[in-house]
Formats: structure tokens, sequence, C-alpha cells
């Protein structure tokens, strides 16, 4: 994009019309005609060919006002006034008037996305008149739209319409007085913007909101706000104030004065802003006036920084309860445990501050995002996103977002490794653009941010070396952030060497604490883990540049002896794939019971194995199985018919017989033998015969009726299962019934019923197909296709002939493209066991 400019400047030089095509452009107050015309003449002589259209085209895209122009605005802006201020008859329904109404503040939203968009085009008085008029609606939103609006467009009113902008000024001194908050903010935004000597106003409205200041005011909330926003804008006049403001009164009569809560029970972690005591919300808006100050303030910042910055890191180490009294609800700890952390990103953001934050403050703001309340991470995760994406967060606060692995929500978790990955990309781009500034690696490249993630990790207050679910999970953690930062392979030398030299250096906090110390040698030996299971099959070289780490966080050893020790059991299981577990904080309350953070996570069961079968192939075995049962659907069909009859026949016989046993009479004793055939009987048999039992004699039952079972079909015989055996027992297995084919009206029956070909492929002038479709025909046998379409057209080919009346000898035999829509090889004729010549 730059080179693109820079020929863009150089064209501009020498062609003077296309310059003043992009002066119509830019020019505030321009119809839509005029620029449409000139967006024309630039893209007639840059033509598509040119290499920076692409550029000029995303520049017109954003600056070029052909959508809405001046009148437009102010036509918009008076039909969205007509319909707010509408006169509503008494007969109209309630829901009509909330329809108009309705109606209007979609006017509002769009006018505020036009304001931000082209702000030049609000010229016309008539535009800010309707906006002042807006400003006395009772409804809260319309207001909060109104001044939006205003605070955009509004710069250097009191030149162009002075008369607007006198008339402006006590509708703008009250609202910041009695309004909402956010109105008061707004309010204060529109006085500095508005007026060139908006220094005296403030200073005026500061001074009289300090006299006004009082813990029994109903509207002190706003006032607050106000007087934080005047920090933030004229820091020069809230100076002048700072000491009634911050000390005498946020510090000595909000924040450490808590009041009893009436409300909502005990146990919500979370409610609406709205539902909060005003005391909560006080407190929350001083945490605000602090920290503005104390960004805001030029020169040497140490002086004022260090009692803000106790403060909040006593907020976030009770939890919320700074006092400890128990007397606030769990929603109003959740809600001030937020702001602290907030106010920590707010200081971190700014350079001057940056260097302000002890690191215990970090890292008590890094475990908000494992705090037991849903609202406080996905509001922690938000700003992150903004500040990491913006790069005005510090590299060190990328770390944070590692700490979701183990969160519960799958949206959430998924959301903050898309922002991991777009911040990992650009830091990436922003060292490629800037390569010649090589000093600063150590702050913009993300495999930095490595070294502060083992050091939160070893500071974790759950984290124990003989404790294996506490080692597993931070194992997670590790690999969840060090995945993304090894999907191009190329760092793993630089990794290694960062892991090195941490395991070499001590805690900066407490160097001579031995259980801090080995807990972040103990991570040093995960991560080591974790790099080798990604690069088992490549070998490493070593690095050849030098490695900085930040003083901050680490220190070096007394005496530099090469650390070689393990600190994590001999046969660790480096398997990353575990399901997390809810996190959750310890929270002192009287009326909670105490919760603890869950350091480990269950691991995942295994999942039986599968095939996996596509769509395509899905639908082809089901195809080949119609035409396979096809055919043996007509023979079981007939065979159904002949087994019905047999049986039938058979068991009628064997009824006969029955009868004609139980009708023959019982047979008499046998005679006795003469002494010359015992004697015969004897020489025969030589060996003793076995003593053998007489046979017992079983009555004889009464004839039945034979009962005959229902005849199973065909497709039950086919099954798995073997049929049960019928009475009278047939012997199906050496009876077969025999195929009776019987005339039918069907001239030709398909055994493998043919599938419709496809149509025709185009043919180019030397009639030769566009592509040419092979089949595969393997070693074993014919495919199943080739067969069952050669026996097709073989059969149709012998019907033509029998009923066609030119002579066999003279027709033409259709050519394979023809049948099949493919040229046959000599291979394919081979496999059929046809010779071709």
């Amino acid at each position: 994009a730059n080179s693109d400019l820079k020929r863009l400047s150089n064209t501009l030089v020498h062609d003077r019309s296309l310059l003043k095509a992009f002066q119509t452009i830019v020019t505030p107050g321009v119809s839509c005609q005029q620029v449409a015309r000139a967006v024309s003449e630039i893209m007639k002589k840059l033509t598509n060919k040119n290499p920076i259209m692409d550029t000029i085209r995303a520049l017109m895209d954003r600056t070029a006002p052909v959508l809405a122009d001046a009148t437009c605005i102010t036509v918009l802006v008076n039909l969205t006034s007509n319909l707010l201020t509408a006169p509503t008859d008494a007969e109209s329904d309630d829901e009509d008037k909330f329809n108009i109404f309705i109606n209007g503040q979609k006017g509002l939203h769009l006018i505020l996305s036009l304001a931000t968009v082209y702000p030049g085009q609000f010229k016309a008085q008539e535009v800010f008149e309707q906006l002042l008029v807006n400003l006395k609606n009772p409804d809260n939103e319309v207001v909060l739209m109104d001044l939006k609006i205003l605070a955009k467009t509004a710069h250097g009113l009191d030149r162009r319409h002075p008369t607007v902008a006198s008339c402006l000024q006590p509708q703008l001194l009250k609202i910041a007085k009695e309004g909402t908050p956010e109105q008061a903010k707004q309010a204060i935004q529109v006085i500095h913007s508005v007026y060139t000597d908006s220094p005296k106003v403030l200073e005026h409205l500061l001074e009289s909101m300090v006299q006004m200041l009082d813990t029994d005011l109903p509207n002190l909330p706003s006032i607050v706000k106000a007087t934080g926003q005047i920090a933030k804008v004229s820091p020069k006049i809230f100076e002048n104030f700072s000491r009634e403001i911050v000390r005498d009164f946020i510090v000595s009569e909000v924040l450490t004065q808590d009041r009893e809560e009436e409300g909502l029970v005990e146990d919500d972690y979370w409610c609406e802003e709205e539902e909060l005591s005003r005391d909560t919300r006080v407190k929350m808006e001083g945490l605000h006036v602090m920290v503005n100050w104390v960004s805001q303030t030029s020169g040497d910042k140490t002086v004022i920084s260090t009692p803000v910055l106790k403060l909040l890191w006593a907020l976030l180490q009770q939890k919320g309860d700074m006092n400890g009294n128990c007397e606030l609800r769990l929603c109003s700890m959740s809600h001030l445990r937020l702001h602290a952390g907030l106010c920590v990103l707010k200081l971190a953001s700014e350079p001057s501050c940056y260097d302000l934050i002890p690191l215990e403050l970090f890292q008590e703001a890094a475990w908000l995002i494992q705090d037991p309340c849903v609202q406080v991470k996905q509001v922690m995760l938000t700003k992150l996103q903004k500040g990491l994406t913006s790069m005005k967060l510090p590299l060190e606060y990328v770390a944070l977002l590692a700490f979701y692995a183990t969160d519960v929500g799958k949206e959430r978790r998924s959301k903050a490794r898309q922002i991991l990955l777009r911040v990992i990309q650009l830091r990436r781009d922003y060292m490629i653009m800037n390569s010649s500034n090589s000093e600063r690696n150590h702050t913009v490249l993300p495999e930095y941010a490595l070294p502060t993630l083992i050091h939160l990790l070893a500071h974790h207050p759950n984290m124990d070396i003989t404790n294996a679910d506490a080692l597993k999970s931070s194992l997670d953690v590790l690999w969840w952030f060090l995945e993304p930062l090894m999907q191009k392979n190329d760092n793993f030398p630089f990794l290694k060497k960062l892991v090195e030299t941490v395991k070499q250096a001590v805690d900066a906090i407490d160097p001579f604490n031995d259980t801090i110390n080995e807990r972040m040698y103990a991570i040093c030996d995960l991560a080591f883990g974790v790099i080798n299971c990604k690069c088992s099959n490549v070998k490493l070289p070593p690095f050849p540049g030098e490695v900085k780490l930040s003083k901050k966080f680490f220190a070096p050893p007394e005496k530099l002896v090469a650390n070689t020790k393990l600190y994590i059991p001999d046969k660790f299981d480096f398997n990353p794939h575990r399901v997390p577990v809810a996190v959750e904080m310890e929270v002192d309350h009287p009326t909670v019971q105490k919760r603890h953070i869950v350091a480990a996570d269950a691991p995942l069961k295994k999942k039986s194995k599968r095939k996996f079968v596509s769509r395509k192939k899905k639908q082809s075995s089901e195809s080949e199985k119609e035409d396979e049962t096809a055919a043996d659907n007509w023979i079981d069909d007939i065979a159904e018919k002949e087994e019905k009859e047999t049986a039938i026949e058979e068991a009628e016989k064997a009824e006969e017989a029955e009868e004609a046993e139980m009708a023959e009479p019982e047979m008499e004793d046998e005679p006795e033998l003469s002494d010359v055939e015992k004697e015969e009987e004897n020489e025969i048999v030589d060996t003793p015969k076995p003593k053998s039992k007489k046979p017992k004699i079983k009555p004889v039952k009464p004839p039945t009726e034979p009962k005959l079972k229902p005849i199973k079909s065909a497709v039950q015989y086919k099954s798995k299962k073997p049929p049960t055996p019928v009475k009278p027992a047939v012997d199906l297995k050496a009876k077969k019934p025999k195929l009776v084919v019987r005339k039918q009206a069907v001239a030709r029956i398909e055994l493998f019923p043919e599938p419709e070909l496809p149509k025709p492929k185009p043919v180019k002038e030397d009639l030769k197909p566009m592509k040419v479709v092979k089949v595969k025909i393997s070693k074993q046998g014919h495919s199943k296709e080739t067969i069952k379409k050669s026996f097709n057209s073989m059969y149709d080919q012998l019907i033509k002939n029998l009923y066609s009346p030119m002579p066999y000898h003279k027709q033409k035999s259709p050519s394979p493209e023809r049948l099949y829509g493919y040229r046959r090889r000599d291979s394919h004729w081979s496999a059929l066991g046809i010779k071709r010549k």
C-alpha cells in the first residue's frame, strides 16, 4: 500500500486534472453528483491495468460521499426529529405511538453512523437546530444518541453558528449535572469540542461540582463521572482540584467506606449496573477518575501513581471487598473486580504508565481471566482484543490469553484462540514492515510472550510440583499457547533457546525463594516437552542469536551453573487433549461457601474408532447393492411360490403317513429259535456281548392333528439366523424348488438394469472427446460395471438383429464411444475376453 501511494503522488504531480478530481472528492459540502463525476474521471484515467487501482478503489470507498451529501443529511435529520416529536391523536393506540418512536430511534442510529464516516457534511444550521431540540426529549437514549452526534460533528460550532452555540451551552451544563453518567460524559466531550474557550467553561463547572460533592447526593455517580472526563480532557484544570476530589472524597469517603446494601440475593454473581446500589456505582466511577488523572498528568507520575496502584492491588487481592467487612453483595464485588482490572489495562495501554505497574498488580489482573463470574471473563476478553489488535497493550499481555485454555465456555475459548492467531500475525507483519529496527524485537515478536507465561504459571496460587493434576493443567495452557506459535515450524530453535535462558535465571520478585524457582524450572521442563513433541522428527540446530529477557520478570543467578536437573516426573505424559473444567476463585463471604480453583482437568475419554465413509462411496455402494439384488429378487419371487406349493404337498403326505402308522396293529412276539439256529448264531459272534439294558416302553400318545406353521418368505430364509424347522419336518436341502420361468408379456428382462447414460460430451473439431473417462480393471477379474454394461448392450443388439429388416452383416456395430461414452483400449477388450484386431 505504501508503494502504491508513492506512485499515486507522482502521477498527481504531473496530471493536474486528476488532482482536481481528488480535491472535489475530499472537499466537504460537495453534492453527490459532483463526486460521482469526479470518481468517473478518475476511473477513466486510471484503467484497470494500472497496478495501483485496487488501492485507489479502497481509498474512494472510504472517502467519496457518493450516498449522502449535506442536503440528504438535512432531510434525514428533519424526518427523524418529526418522528420523535410527532403529535399523536388520542384515538391512536399505544402500539402505533411506540412504532413511530422506534422509527425515530432508528433514524438517529443512521445519522450517528453517517456522522462517524462523513462528519464534514454536517454544515447546515438547520441540522444543529433540530439536534438542539432533541436534547429536550424525555427519553434518555434519544438524548445520549444526540450528544454523541454533536460530539463528532459540532467541532468549531461557535465560529460557524454562534447563536446555536450560545443556546446549546446551558443545556449541556444542565445535562452534565443532572443527567445519567453516560450523558454527563458526552456533555463534557461536546463542551470541549464546540467552544474555543472550553477551559474556562469547564473550570467553572468543576468548581461548582466540587462544592456539590456529598455521599447523600442522589445524582452523585453522574457528577463523579463528569469530573473524571474533565480530568481526561483538560488535566491542568483538574490538577487544581485533585486533592479535594481524589484524596478527601474518593479515597476517604467512597472507597474506604462500605454501606449496607439491600436488593438482590447474596448468591448472585452478576447483575446489571442499573440494579447496583448507588454507593457501588460511585466507587466504580471513582476508580476511573483516579486512573484518568494518573494517565493524563504530565511530568513525574511516580508520586501520584503509587497510592492509586496500591488501591487497585488491594481491591483485586480482596476479590472486590477492599475493606474485608463482608457487607458487599457478590454482584457488587464482581463489578468492582472487573473495573479494577479494566483500570490496569487502561494504564498499561499508556506508554508513560506501563513501567509504573508493579508485577504483583499485573499478576492479580491476570487471575481475573479465571474469575468465577462469567461476565467478568467475557468483558476482559473484549478489552484484551481491543488493546492487543490495536497494539496499544504491550507484549506481556498476550500471555493473558493463554489462561482461556482452561475456560469451560467453548465460545470464549475459540474466540480467544482466534484473537491469539490474529495478534501473532499482526506482530509478525509489523516486524516485516519495520525490519530495520531490530533492536525492538524483544518487545514486538510474539515468541517473547512465552517467558511471561512461564512466570505467571510459576506464581499461580494453585501451582504445585508434587501435584500431577496441577502439572497437567499447566501443560494444557502451554499447548494451547504454543500450538499457534509453532504452526510454521520455523521457530523451534528460537523457542528452545528462550526456555533454556529462563531455566538459567531466577525470579525477579523473590530471587532466593527456592519453591518459586523450582516451579519455574518445572514449567520450563513442560515447555521443553511440548516443543520436542511438536518437532520430534526434526533435527534442531542451535539458535545463533542472543535472547533477551525482561528484567521486570527475571534476574540473573548468583552463580552461572548449567541447570540440567529434571523437575517433573520421569515418565510424564505430554498428551494435550484434555477437557477443561471450571476454574473458580476463592471468594470470602459469610453467606457463600468458599470455592477453590480447580487446577486439574478431567482427561478426555477415548472414543471408539469407526470407519469414515464419504457420501459418494455410500451412494455408489448403495447403487451396486441395488444392481446385485435386482436379479435375486426376481428369482426369489418365483422360488417363493414353488416353496409354498411343495411345502403344502409334503405336509399332506406327512399327515397321511402318520395316520397309516397309527392304524397298523402291534407286532407279535418273535418265535423261539431252535438249537441248531442258536449254535450258528454263537459261531458268528466270537466276542462276548456287552450287557444291554432293557428298552423302556413309551406309552402311545393319542393321535393329534398336525399344526402347520406359516411358511416363511424367501427373504427370511436369506437372513443370517437359520429358519425354524417347519412341522412336519421338510428337508429343504434335499429337494430344491425347481426354477420355472413362466412366459410374461414383457419382451425383455434385464438381469442387470443399466443406469441412465450421461449426456454426450462436447466434441472438438478434430472429433476427439474433451475428456477420456477411464475405467480401472483389477488384475483379478472384471469390474462389475463393465460386465453389466457389456451384457446389456449385447442383449440389446441381439434383440435388434432379430426384429430389424436389414441383414445383420450390413449393420454397423455400435462403437464404444456411443455405448459407454469413452474410448476403449486394448486392455479393456482383453478384460472382456475379446481379441481386437
